[in-house]
């Protein structure tokens, strides 16, 4: 895989898969994966790659759990250095350690309905960045999203949620009316939206320009547990 950081967003075409990387596949791994890779590069295209790598093991229900025994939580009882921020969105059936195989300490997770970057996400993830040294910021959203439904529904909505969804209501405006699939590309549109969003952060601005940090936009398929990354803009 290759991967160019230009001091803003990276957002590439996925890659097929290497002889480097066996375990990212688009079909059952063959052979059981019986390790998994340290998220502790410092390279944002490294990282990604372990990432793909552990939803490949997921997917195929060889899953090696790393980092979840008391040894690890001893380890990061007292100190933690995340090298992977998550911001995905609050739903239940989207759990980033379960679908990438990590385990404590290994990544930084930011969860709101909608994973959108409001300024206490925002601030969450300057946080991990500037004290945790975190490398690679991962916004993702998920198939059936209902926040970005709600935002494709439109209407009145009670409490808190009209802030919430006005937040979305971009990548819905982004997403032509009579796309077949539009429910799909929104959900891709708006992980994108707000991964740009963060790459113009001032201070993660920095961090990509002096320290090589990197944002990606990806998408959750409930239904295959694939994780795929949304291209950048055309």
């Amino acid at each position: 895989m290759t991967v160019q950081v230009t001091g803003t967003v990276v957002l590439t075409t996925p890659t097929a898969p290497d002889a480097s990387h066996p375990a990212v596949v688009s079909g059952p791994v063959a052979a059981k994966v019986t390790s998994a890779p340290t998220l502790d590069a410092e390279d944002a295209g490294a990282l990604w790659a372990a990432l793909l790598e552990g939803n490949a093991r997921y997917r195929a229900g060889h899953a090696v759990h790393p980092h979840q025994d008391a040894a690890r939580r001893a380890a990061v009882a007292t100190k933690q250095a995340p090298r992977v921020v998550v911001l995905t969105c609050a739903d239940s059936r989207v759990a980033p350690e379960v679908l990438f195989d990590q385990g404590m300490g290994d990544l930084f997770v930011v969860r709101i309905a909608g994973n959108v970057a409001t300024p206490e996400v925002e601030a969450s993830i300057e946080y991990a960045v500037e004290h945790l040294g975190s490398k690679l910021i991962v916004v993702m959203g998920h198939e059936r999203c209902g926040a970005v439904g709600a935002a494709l529904e439109g209407g009145e909505l009670p409490g808190h949620l009209p802030a919430l969804i006005d937040r979305i209501k971009p990548a819905v405006e982004a997403t032509p009316a009579d796309d077949p699939d539009r429910a799909n590309h929104a959900i891709a549109t708006n992980a994108r939206l707000t991964a740009e969003a963060l790459a113009a952060n001032g201070i993660l601005k920095e961090a990509a320009e002096k320290h090589h940090v990197a944002v990606r936009a990806a998408v959750f398929d409930l239904d295959t547990g694939e994780v795929t990354e949304v291209p950048a803009a055309k």
